[in-house]
């Protein structure tokens, strides 16, 4: 059994899980680099350390290798878990800051349409 501080022990490997875990179908190199925002060369670094554990699986379609989380490991139930409940956290995150913001933008229209009747009555 894998250690859960060796599975999530780089940022690298952090990342690409939490790509993969949003993934439908099977996902190319460049494309879990690209939506992890982290270099190539880091990206295939952990894929081949994730792939090696059997947490990824590898899977070759034409000239392409495609990449998708194993469902059958016994670490992924609990990875699902995780990175749920990361989402859960930040979608609340940013529904708390959407609000405050809106918030201010109604104080602030609030305010500027009582400079401006008070403008209408001075003219």
């Amino acid at each position: 059994m894998i250690a859960l501080s060796h599975l999530l022990s780089s940022k690298a490997r952090f990342k690409v899980l939490k790509t993969l875990h949003g993934q439908p179908a099977p996902v190319h190199l460049r494309h879990i680099a690209a939506l992890s925002r982290i270099p190539l060369f880091s990206a295939q670094r952990a894929l081949n350390q994730l792939t090696y554990e059997k947490i990824i699986v590898r899977r070759k379609k034409g000239f392409h290798t495609l990449f998708a989380l194993n469902p059958m490991h016994p670490c992924h139930p609990f990875l699902a878990g995780v990175f749920d409940l990361e989402m859960k956290e930040r979608i609340r995150f940013l529904a708390k800051n959407y609000r405050q913001k809106a918030l201010d933008a109604l104080d602030f229209s609030a305010s500027t349409n009582r400079f401006f009747e008070g403008f209408r009555r001075w003219i």
